[in-house]
């Protein structure tokens, strides 16, 4: 039906076919219980495809973004009461559809604090419910942790589009490459990568770029990092297009320290496989 690679479709012999709308990127998930079909997590490209064979059919929801309705990194996917409820591991929180993608109702709250618990939610990664669809156990493999919620029946879901919007947090990677005075730090949830200048107690933001996409320059979970402060030369590695990227970075350090936009360039790029 689909070859989840690189949004291409291979042909009955091999060959690599026309690309279409429904082609997936990075599926996370495939889940055989949604009715009428089948739905799939594409965690590359934001959204849930639902599969009809009896129809021959298929239909997608979602795209990328912080809003209700919109999707940063959505893992899994469960039926539970007709509806599908997707968990979003980029924006903390689960949220229900119809099958046919019509948004029915959010819910989940980014901690604030590591480790804060109590119902709040850092990076979800599953979910389960009880087979009369009481209780929900969230998994959260950040924390080590699964909490367990109850539903209310007396209480409806709250109209998604009367909840307040929060700023993002910022969630820097785990690797960091530096030469010299010079720090460069990613921010895979935000397509970004930031470039600190250390010479004082506080390491000072003089730069940053990225910004989400397939092509050239542009990032999708960028990971690997190095540095070359004398050359001015930045690589970056990104671990969901398999992709190595070099970037050119104007920095003089006799110039007075300070946020510089403009600062970085695409320099060139090679794909991994």
């Amino acid at each position: 039906l689909m070859d989840a690679d690189y949004a291409r479709n291979l042909r009955e012999d091999g060959g690599e076919g026309l690309e279409f709308e429904n082609a997936l990127f990075i599926a996370s998930t495939v889940m055989s219980a949604a009715a009428p079909g089948r739905a799939v997590v594409d965690a590359g490209h934001a959204r849930v495809v639902v599969v009809d064979p009896a129809a021959d059919a298929a239909w997608s929801f979602g795209e990328y973004g912080p809003f209700p309705g919109l999707m940063e990194r959505p893992w899994r996917v469960r039926e539970q009461g007709g509806r599908l409820v997707v968990v979003d591991r980029g924006n903390h929180r689960l949220q229900e559809h119809a099958i046919d993608g019509t948004l029915r109702g959010l819910w989940g709250i980014h901690a604030r604090r590591p480790h804060e618990g109590g119902g709040v939610i850092h990076d979800p990664a599953d979910i389960a419910f009880d087979p009369a669809g009481r209780y929900a156990a969230i998994l959260e493999p950040f924390e080590d942790r699964v909490q367990v919620f109850a539903r209310d029946p007396s209480t409806e879901m709250v109209d998604p589009a009367r909840l307040p919007q929060m700023e993002r947090d910022a969630h820097f990677g785990v690797r960091v490459a530096a030469d010299g005075p010079l720090l460069v730090l990613a921010e895979p949830e935000a397509h970004r990568v930031h470039l600190f200048d250390g010479r004082r107690p506080i390491p000072i933001l003089v730069g940053d770029f990225g910004e989400r996409g397939e092509g050239f320059g542009l990032l999708l979970r960028p990971e690997g990092l190095s540095l070359d402060a004398e050359a001015g030369l930045i690589h970056v590695g990104d671990l969901a297009r398999r992709r190595l990227q070099q970037f050119l970075v104007a920095w003089d350090p006799d110039a007075p320290t300070g946020f510089v936009p403009g600062r970085f360039r695409f320099a060139r790029s090679v794909d991994l496989t």
